[in-house]
């Protein structure tokens, strides 16, 4: 059964995406913003290719859009935003259907992060992302079918961002090996370590590959991958592009190479509504470092929980890497997707283990 908190959700993000995109009509870009969104909204009307023939990233992204064109009566960009705006609510709604209620009202306002809503008023591949790996949760979650659909996700995923189904396949193998560990944090320590110390000793293979293939390695001198510079860099990916440089963009027009006026303004919000998340998440964490929170229950993520996390943070190395920590915000939306879920729980358990030891 459809909730209230669910049509507010669906009504209010359907709004502001399609607010943008109708104001993005007046553009040069064929009712897109430019870039990327433009590249392939001209792929998805082209009639005398098929998606199949697309030699870029994305090509499932552009057989979605030649069929959704296909049986609509209207060639324009916000169409397709309308269209992205419906799966990405879906699967959010549906994904959230097993959550305690207060639980999931909050997760709702978080999904709700404007740059979240920016990616799609965008009309861009990373909506399909979330699809894929909201779909892979829930199928983690009733564990019906799993290794087989998993399967299907992952070569999907494939043919929507280059090496995406790689990546997904590992942090589906990492969540797996972590869930059984009895000492999870421990594990998970362990393999974060590893990772990045084959992505600082690796770097020939790195830059051969898919994920990295657009930019050469630029971390440390000579083309030296550093621990320093790989840490500031994480951080870069992790807390950017932040609401300074959303205002400062704003004013200027310097920060970002795609963006607009109202793109800022979502890029600004988005930004902090994230920086107040990790905030809240960094206060939490370092209460129980200080053992202020000592008696509280022990927080263990399972599969469907650790694959998002693993998801979210290959992401970040990836990007540390091939981008030096920058990047689109588009890819920061697929951060926040991953990982705003597990801050939010992180919080409520913390803080239900602290009213029960008060009580």
């Amino acid at each position: 059964m459809i909730k209230f908190e669910d049509l507010l959700f669906f009504f209010i993000g359907f709004s502001a995406a399609l607010v943008v995109s109708l104001g993005h009509l007046s553009l040069p870009f064929e009712g897109t913003v430019g870039s990327d969104s433009y590249f392939y909204f001209l792929k998805m009307l082209d009639d005398n290719s098929s998606c199949i023939d697309h030699e870029a990233s994305g090509k499932a992204f552009v057989c979605f859009g030649k069929v959704l064109f296909l049986i609509s009566p209207i060639d324009q960009h916000f169409i397709l935003v309308c269209a992205l705006y419906v799966i990405y609510a879906t699967i959010v709604i549906c994904m959230l259907k097993s959550f305690e209620r207060n639980k999931a009202k909050v997760m709702l306002l978080v999904y709700l992060n404007p740059i979240i809503i920016w990616t799609i008023s965008r009309g861009l591949k990373e909506v399909l992302i979330f699809a894929s790996l909201a779909v892979a949760f829930i199928i983690l979650e009733r564990k019906k079918y799993t290794l087989f659909w998993l399967f299907l996700i992952c070569i999907l995923l494939e043919y929507i961002k280059p090496s995406g189904g790689l990546m997904l396949l590992i942090s589906l193998f990492f969540a797996y090996f972590t869930s059984k560990i009895r000492n999870q944090k421990l594990a998970i320590l362990a393999i974060s370590s590893c990772m990045v110390f084959v992505i600082l000793r690796a770097q020939e293979f790195l830059q051969g590959s898919a994920i990295f293939m657009h930019r050469s390695l630029t971390l440390g001198q000579d083309n030296a991958v550093s621990l320093i510079s790989f840490g500031k860099n994480a951080i870069r990916f992790l807390l950017g592009p932040g609401p300074i440089r959303a205002v400062e963009n704003f004013f200027y027009s310097n920060s970002f190479l795609v963006s607009s006026k109202v793109g800022d303004i979502y890029i600004f919000f988005g930004a902090l509504l994230w920086w107040i998340l990790v905030a809240g998440f960094a206060f939490i964490f370092g209460l129980k470092l200080l053992n202020m929170g000592s008696n509280t229950s022990h927080t263990r993520l399972d599969m469907p929980r650790l694959l998002f996390f693993w998801y979210g943070l290959i992401y970040i190395f990836s990007y540390t890497v091939a981008y030096d920590g920058t990047g689109d915000t588009r890819h920061r939306a697929v951060l926040y997707f991953c990982w705003s879920m597990l801050i939010v729980e992180y919080i409520f358990s913390i803080r239900k283990s602290f009213s029960l030891k008060t009580t």
